[in-house]
């Protein structure tokens, strides 16, 4: 029995967890989704999550490698929207 106030220290030995794609926790949105750029255009993806802990949330299926995960809040949050990265040129008419 421990005290109130007492801490222990524990190691508790673990299977590593594979072929997981380790994402920001933060990044995963309202009903364990993804948003990702794919063609300039924003893809809503749902993922499996694996794993979280205090920092990163492993994600099991929905992203592989390579994938454009989009970290930025967005105002209109839609399927096939337009998207460019930062430092694009935003072209603007000259009419």
């Amino acid at each position: 029995m421990l005290i109130i106030g007492s801490f222990v220290e524990v190691y508790i030995n673990a299977n590593p967890i594979e072929n997981v794609v380790e994402l920001d926790k933060g990044l995963v949105r309202t009903g364990q989704t993804v948003w990702v750029m794919k063609d300039n255009k924003l893809e809503i993806r749902e993922v499996n999550v694996a794993l979280t802990d205090d920092q990163y949330a492993y994600i099991s299926n929905g992203l592989e490698s390579g994938d454009k995960v989009v970290s930025t809040d967005l105002s209109t949050v839609s399927n096939g929207i337009g998207l460019r990265t930062q430092g694009e040129n935003i072209q603007e008419s000259t009419e």
